[in-house]
């Protein structure tokens, strides 16, 4: 036995110095959205949209990016539309804000333009169901020269908004912007 016991201790030592170290997958921390079947005449059956109200604000925003409407349309309460929760259930207004979210104006001058949208923590709760969000857009603009030249400027904004969220499911409800619009990025 104990001429066997430090081959044990060195084999030991040797196989867990090789084994690979364990290295989260790139998407550990992505929001895993959970869909319950809700039975619309049972009153108890909540729809749950995500685990918390900053995984839905996250997974909405990740929506906005991708343009996709059928991940969006998920992760709204019930009975509401997409462009209602930008306007407090105006599609007209939402449809305005939801424009003012998205489009870069130097889109509008003519220039090529391609966002990308990060959700910051911490969200500050602000009520009951809702929160103060800050969410930073890096932004690159290609302006086309009529000499053929490119000219590329990296652009760093945020904006917060308040947004409002179901109690039980987690499902968005509001979205409005409490910043009267995009602003340079605060340095620390």
């Amino acid at each position: 036995m104990r001429k066997i016991l430090p081959y044990v201790l060195v084999s030991a030592v040797f196989i867990g110095g090789c084994a690979p170290k364990l290295i989260p997958r790139a998407d550990t921390n992505k929001p895993r959205l959970v869909y319950v079947q809700v039975d619309k005449n049972k009153p108890d059956d909540v729809r749950i949209c995500a685990e918390s109200p900053f995984r839905t604000a996250h997974a909405f925003i990740d929506g906005i990016m991708e343009f996709n409407l059928k991940r969006l349309k998920e992760l709204i309460a019930d009975g509401l539309t997409i462009l209602g929760v930008f306007g407090d259930g105006d599609e007209k207004k939402g449809k305005k804000s939801a424009e003012e979210f998205y489009y870069h104006p130097e889109k509008l001058m003519g220039k090529d333009v391609g966002s990308t949208f990060e959700l910051m923590l911490p969200m500050k709760k602000n009520g009951e169901n809702s929160y103060e969000i800050l969410i930073e857009r890096y932004s690159e603009i290609i302006e086309r020269k009529p000499d053929r030249e490119e000219l590329t400027t990296e652009v760093y904004e945020q904006r917060r908004f308040i947004a409002s969220f179901e109690p039980n499911g987690n499902c968005l409800t509001n979205v409005h912007a409490i910043d009267p619009a995009w602003m340079p990025k605060q340095k620390k």
